[in-house]
């Protein structure tokens, strides 16, 4: 019995003494790590808002948000997602220096009637929360014919 406790004795110590090496480690890597500002410092030429009004169903539509780089360093656009499959954007992967302008474009093509609101988030290198985009506006039914009717 006295073996068995000891071995449990021995295995606690073993994995509390693991436990604490890996944490830090974890410390470490979080202080050589780059800090990340909470801001990306940078100027929308318009509105972050985007309304297309009535659009078409089915009929792709285009809008342009221009931003400027204000800050002293070039800066990376991450990624640039929107919260639907029928909004696609396009951004450079190049890094933009300060004072440049450059464009993320979003093309918006919707299936459904009805209004819409949808979000583009665009992620910064090396800034903590993304920019956020909106695109609204509303799709109009597009009239049933002959030509687009399903015969059985």
């Amino acid at each position: 019995m006295t073996k068995y406790i000891t071995m449990l004795f021995a295995m606690f110590f073993l994995l509390s003494s693991i436990e604490s090496t890996a944490q830090d480690i974890f410390d470490q890597m979080v202080m050589k790590a780059k800090p990340r500002i909470e801001k990306a410092d940078i100027a929308w030429s318009s509105s972050m808002k985007h309304d297309f009004g009535q659009i078409p169903q089915d009929a792709p539509v285009i809008h342009e948000f221009e931003f400027t780089n204000k800050s002293d360093k070039p800066i990376t656009l991450d990624n640039v997602r929107t919260t639907c499959g029928c909004a696609a954007p396009s951004w450079t992967y190049d890094a933009i220096p300060p004072g440049e302008t450059s464009i993320i474009e979003i093309e918006f093509n919707a299936a459904k009637p009805g209004e819409f609101v949808k979000l583009v988030k665009v992620f910064i290198h090396d800034v903590r929360k993304p920019e956020i985009l909106t695109i609204t506006g509303e799709v109009l039914e597009t009239p049933e014919t002959d030509a687009n009717r399903v015969h059985n």
